[in-house]
């Protein structure tokens, strides 16, 4: 006879549990805008998300403005003065959300989300589009009728959002940097300017680079070669090939990425997927 093994209990602890509030959608859907689309200043009463699918431009809530772009998501907070407006060159694929939900509030400052702390970075692209379009695609098959399917749908964009928020104080030292960093790991491909990077940290750009090098221990240039050489090694490992590699981190001039490669780990890249391969 086999002998199985004891059902082990499994027990759920929230620690400080907070309750549940009710959400109410009032509308959601996604655009695309065209040049130089704006809207405020206003206010509204419920709270609203909007998720920067494709674009540029930026935000001002409560007297702070922020920079956005691709991949970027924010939320507008009840009764509180805000603006935003695509850029000139870059209009927006803009997905968004206007509901409401007394007490919320203390969960998304749990999360370090308040009305001056409102943009949410490092956000997975695919995956927050993902949860947008199964909340879209809830609401148009039931017609607005399956109030659960809807509601779940719309608490795990929240949930993504949360998570994804620095917990970070972005008033504090350590903190003006969380959201340049954050940009910066998820455009490994890109050309990211300072200027957008000192924006997005809040401080000038002469300021910004001296500061973070402090903080860092590195110029925003050598951090994202730093990045670029961390996720090569990562691809390589993976078992694709140096061109595929160079071309998913930005590099267009294989042979710059491979003498760049070879003068950061020490071994040419084709070398290192070799070894990673024979081990």
């Amino acid at each position: 006879m086999t002998k199985t093994a004891p059902r082990r209990d499994r027990i759920l602890k929230v620690a400080s549990p907070l309750p549940a509030p009710p959400l109410r959608l009032i509308n959601g859907g996604s655009i695309r805008t065209g040049p130089g689309f704006a809207i405020g200043p206003r206010r509204i009463p419920e709270y609203g998300i909007g998720f920067l699918d494709e674009g540029r431009g930026w935000m001002v809530q409560a007297g702070r403005r922020c920079l956005l772009t691709r991949g970027d998501l924010f939320i507008v907070f009840p009764e509180t003065s805000y603006a935003f407006a695509a850029d000139e060159h870059h209009p927006w694929d803009v997905y968004h959300l206007n509901f409401t939900c007394a007490g919320l509030a203390p969960i998304l400052r749990r999360a370090g989300l308040t009305s001056t702390s409102y943009l949410c970075t490092g956000i997975d692209r695919v995956e927050m589009r993902g949860w947008f379009d199964d909340l879209l695609a809830v609401a148009e098959r039931s017609a607005g009728a399956d109030v659960i399917g809807i509601t779940a749908a719309a608490w795990t964009i929240l949930r993504g959002m949360t998570r994804a928020a620095p917990i970070t104080s972005p008033g504090t030292r350590a903190g003006r940097f969380v959201a340049a960093r954050r940009h910066l790991d998820q455009r490994l491909a890109e050309s990211v300017p300072i200027a957008d990077l000192a924006e997005r940290a809040g401080c000038s750009r002469f300021h910004f680079m001296r500061a973070f090098q402090r903080e860092v221990g590195m110029s925003p240039r050598q951090y994202q070669i730093h990045a670029r050489i961390a996720a090569a090694k990562k691809l390589l490992a993976d078992g694709l090939s140096v061109k595929e590699t160079a071309y998913r981190l930005g590099y267009g001039d294989l042979f710059y990425f491979s003498r760049l490669f070879k003068q950061k780990a020490g071994v040419a890249p084709s070398t290192f997927g070799k070894r990673r391969f024979l081990s």
